[in-house]
């Protein structure tokens, strides 16, 4: 007899081709789907987690369906373990469901921004539309099963359906819902240059500064009038060489703080110090001549057709 009688198995063609045959692989709940997979990274550490110490935590199923740890299944088959699993199906209800997978995935969903949240509250809004059904999904429910507030799943929810490209950065935390906003204002031809040099900046940090920079430009901008696309790859590196150089000073200062220095170190430390703030003061000067570029080609930019 099966320890686990409420379990529904799936259909033997739906079973992975490389677990054994007497393992069952569970289909997510269609409600899972919604939230992001682990990166790569992640499910490097958790592999390794799993080799290390084991299946700590079982996999919940509910009516034949995995509530959680998909990346988790998948490792332990992988690995050829046989994965343990809780049956909550006669625990839960129906229409509590996705209350429960809400809480059964909230250490996943803590890691991911107010923005990201509203991202996947409206996706959870249009979820059932996209399967042919007319449920209505309030804001209300959809702020309080995500923890967003109604007013950013109304800007977010905005901001898809006129930019929809932009749904990836704002789901990874690199362009805030403020931001995206104000960059859905520009055309999608020029918005994909904007995110082109977005991603051409070096760092997550940089990145993150960079469309908080070009959003903060689009909202400066009079009415209909742009900068033209080249101005955005130019603001960008001058804003991450000043971005590079108060992270220098403030590492050194840092140093200054944290470490008894002999006279030489002092010296040396000094030196770099007082090159940093000149890094910094020329590049506070290239910045406000980039402002003053800025001003010139809004001034002399005829007004975009909409």
């Amino acid at each position: 007899m099966s320890d686990f009688p409420n379990v529904v198995p799936l259909r033997p063609e739906a079973t992975e081709p490389d677990a054994p045959a007497s393992w069952v692989k569970f289909t997510p709940h269609p409600m899972l789907e919604i939230i992001p997979p682990h990166t790569e990274a992640e499910r490097a550490n958790m592999r390794a987690s799993l080799v290390e110490f084991g299946q700590i935590d079982p996999l919940l199923v509910w009516r034949g369906h995995l509530l959680d740890g998909r990346e988790r299944q998948d490792l332990l088959v992988e690995l050829g373990v046989e994965p343990r699993i809780k049956d909550v199906s006669l625990r839960f209800e129906p229409f509590q469901i996705e209350d429960a997978i809400i809480k059964a995935n909230i250490s996943r969903l803590r890691q991911f921004t107010t923005t990201a949240l509203a991202v996947l509250a409206c996706q959870w809004m249009d979820r059932d539309q996209q399967h042919g059904k007319r449920r209505a999904r309030t804001q209300l429910r959809a702020a309080l099963l995500f923890n967003a507030s109604v007013e950013q799943i109304k800007t977010v929810r905005h901001t898809i359906k006129a930019q929809p490209q932009l749904v990836p950065d704002m789901l990874s935390g690199r362009i805030s819902g403020h931001a995206a906003a104000s960059l859905a204002k520009i055309p999608e031809a020029e918005l994909d240059g904007v995110l082109k040099s977005i991603d051409a900046v070096p760092d997550e940090t940089g990145k993150r500064r960079a469309a908080k920079a070009a959003a903060s430009v689009v909202r400066r901008s009079r009415g209909t009038k742009r900068p033209p696309i080249n101005y955005f790859p130019a603001l960008f590196n001058q804003l991450g060489r000043a971005n590079a150089a108060t992270d220098a000073l403030a590492d050194f200062e840092r140093q200054l703080l944290e470490h008894r220095l002999d006279a030489g170190q002092l010296a040396d430390l000094h030196e770099k110090l007082g090159h940093a703030r000149k890094d910094i003061d020329a590049l506070a000067e290239r910045l406000a001549a980039a402002d003053v570029m800025l001003e010139n080609a809004l001034a002399n930019t005829e007004p975009a057709h909409a």
